[in-house]
């Protein structure tokens, strides 16, 4: 049987994705919605914030000085809190 309740890491990745999701990227997602070229709606700021959260590479290994949290189940979880504020700007860290 599969256990699927989050240990205290993936709680902790859950919190921290919802809480940059919320405060971050929900305040511009409609602006960016709004923006008639594709390319003019990468929120590059949103993006290097994250990225230094770690949300573009928290799968990688701890050798590549990553975070380590490689399992699917962390993955889905960050991207699922990204997407509940903007699933386009979700895309771009996933």
């Amino acid at each position: 049987m599969f256990d699927n309740r989050l240990n205290e890491e993936q709680r902790a990745f859950q919190q921290m994705a919802r809480e940059f999701a919320q405060n971050e990227i929900k305040p511009i997602a409609l602006e960016l919605d709004a923006r008639p070229k594709w390319e003019d709606r990468i929120p590059w700021d949103v993006l290097k914030k994250g990225s230094q959260l770690g949300f573009r590479t928290f799968v990688l290994s701890e050798e590549n000085g990553c975070a380590g949290a490689s399992d699917h189940l962390t993955a889905c979880v960050v991207a699922e809190e990204l997407a509940a504020a903007d699933i386009g700007t979700a895309f771009y860290f996933m």
